[in-house]
């Protein structure tokens, strides 16, 4: 759900993927997003400016983060545009960073990733500045495999739920600090 009410959704069919949307209005909105065609979006987030969508692709083994941007169709029908696909190369930040499994923004400038070093490593929280730079781990530290995240941005802090791979809910309160707020979960959002 983005920020204007819009629900944002992708649909995957072997390497091909295409965004849908449907507004408040319950009307479609028309994506042309044609750098997708041949690209398999495994997770994505919508800015809170609706200017940009963070994206993770999978890539045979890889998992990368790449950002497009999101701007109005000119003449013909209402829709958007998603094009400029950028690939961010996280590794040498971090060597944790190798594998992102899941994306979310928390500010108009910063994003949240689960990232992992190998595909057998457990997956943890990151906090990623809007142009790749500055990758962060957040923690938890040990114990505990991240699968996804929830992401809702703020003005007065961070809001972020992890979902673990026991079924743990985590809430970010600061940098390496989590507390738990469910047990046997399989799913969560944060609702506005």
């Amino acid at each position: 759900m983005s920020t204007d009410g819009t629900c944002w959704t992708v649909s995957v069919q072997g390497d091909s993927s295409r965004f849908i949307a449907v507004g408040s209005s319950r009307g479609r909105l028309q994506i042309r997003a044609d750098e997708l065609a041949t690209r398999r979006v495994v997770a994505f987030s919508v800015s809170p400016d609706l200017a940009r969508v963070a994206v993770v692709l999978q890539d045979r083994g890889d998992r990368v983060l790449a950002m497009l941007r999101i701007r109005p169709t000119t003449g013909g029908a209402p829709g958007v545009v998603v094009d400029g696909l950028r690939e961010y190369h996280l590794q040498g930040s971090d060597s944790g960073l190798t594998l992102i499994d899941d994306v979310g923004w928390i500010s108009a400038t910063e994003l949240m990733v689960v990232a992992r070093a190998t595909a057998d490593s457990p997956g943890a929280p990151y906090q990623i500045a809007l142009d790749g730079s500055d990758g962060m781990a957040v923690g938890p530290l040990s114990g505990v495999n991240i699968v996804s995240l929830s992401t809702l941005p703020r003005s007065d802090g961070i809001n972020v739920l992890a979902l673990t791979d026991g079924g743990q809910v985590l809430r970010f309160e600061d940098r390496y600090r989590w507390r738990t707020v469910a047990d046997q979960v399989t799913g969560m959002g944060i609702c506005i």
